[in-house]
């Protein structure tokens, strides 16, 4: 049976789906909104007055899936650049990943680059990328709202009218991760998860969770009261979601034994840097494809996931181009400085010299 124009009622054979609304995710129990349908450009022109709260209201839920989705994956390839782990081996059992770490070579030396406290991700030891998903996101929820915060703004803004900052303990995991320090510590202790709860301008609530993933949930977007319901045991800590760079917590997980006081405050300048150059990136993708990511939010599904693709695979090469420069010119600043070092410099316990030279994003110059 054709179905009928939502104005005038009569059956057609040709519909002409809203573009605005069409194919739009679920929300809570209620399932998929259907398609709104008309006989003929007039009908949907008359019709709008009465179709374009509901319009609205859908096309902004539309955005917050596919912005989720977006912002997840591009947190995935910045963790795999910017991985502060060295991992020697996993192993897997009842459920769980081990994770083991060896000692860094970081601690110890007199003179080296800040980036030396990063290690290439174990890609060969992982087993699927459902497993490299959660042992990148692994005790990186506090990462996640830190150095994506202006990314989180920037590409649901417009559409959220409030960011909360939600701590919790939770419940139902499918998954853990454990980290074994150098020393053989395993460390199993059940830590808090951290979201973003997303009030929309629509009315509707979501949780925006990318780490989920080491928990064993994979999607970033999910209505509140579902995750609440499946997720939460108890909320520790309510608040605005602010920029914070004093509770990231990367470094709590595998390495145990990190000598070096400074180590905490290197990679946390990598990750300033680079979350800095995630949006500026992004801000380029934008000009270079005359469009903006909010524009490519609203797009259907056969046109989104290209789209979509495009700008993660960009944002990750050029990350990469610029920590690839930034350590080139490091290690130059590095071999120049050990040249002009008189070897009777004395290094004491309290100071160990180091060196960062960031690569420079000089994106309006080649316009």
């Amino acid at each position: 049976m054709p179905p009928k124009c939502e104005h005038c009622k009569a059956p057609t054979e040709a519909p002409k789906i809203c573009a605005g609304c069409n194919n739009v995710p679920a929300y809570g129990e209620a399932g998929a909104p259907p398609n709104t349908v008309y006989c003929s450009k007039a009908c949907q022109t008359a019709h709008w007055e009465t179709h374009k709260q509901i319009c609205k209201t859908l096309n902004i839920r539309r955005i917050i899936f596919q912005a989720g989705a977006t912002l997840q994956d591009v947190f995935y390839n910045y963790r795999f650049q910017v991985f502060d782990q060295k991992i020697v081996k996993i192993d897997r059992k009842h459920g769980k990943i081990y994770v083991q770490a060896s000692k860094s070579d970081f601690a110890g030396r007199t003179r080296h680059s800040i980036f030396d406290c990063l290690h290439p991700f174990p890609t060969s030891l992982v087993q699927s990328k459902e497993e490299e998903k959660a042992i990148l996101t692994s005790l990186a929820a506090d990462d996640a709202l830190c150095f994506m915060y202006e990314m989180i703004k920037y590409f649901f803004g417009g559409t959220v009218s409030q960011f909360l900052d939600i701590i919790f303990v939770s419940t139902n995991n499918k998954l853990a991760v454990v980290g074994i320090s150098p020393n053989g510590f395993v460390d199993d202790r059940p830590y808090e998860h951290r979201v973003v709860k997303l009030c929309a301008k629509n009315g509707e609530e979501y949780a925006l969770d990318l780490t989920g993933a080491q928990w064993g949930y994979f999607e970033p977007i999910m209505p509140w009261k579902t995750y609440q319901l499946s997720r939460i045991f108890r909320v520790t800590r309510e608040v605005k979601l602010v920029k914070t760079d004093t509770d990231v917590g990367g470094l709590n997980g595998f390495n145990y034994q990190i000598l070096d006081k400074d180590y905490f405050t290197f990679w946390r300048t990598i990750n300033h840097q680079c979350s800095l150059a995630v949006a500026e990136i992004t801000r380029y993708w934008e000009k270079k494809k005359v469009t903006t990511a909010k524009d490519l939010f609203k797009k259907q599904d056969k046109e989104f996931p290209r789209e979509q693709k495009d700008l993660v695979d960009f944002v990750a090469a050029e990350l990469k181009a610029f920590l690839d420069k930034s350590i080139e010119n490091t290690r130059k600043t590095v071999a120049e400085s050990d040249a002009r070092l008189d070897s009777s410099y004395p290094i004491g316990d309290d100071i160990v010299p180091y060196v960062a030279n960031f690569a420079a994003l000089d994106y309006e110059s080649t316009q």
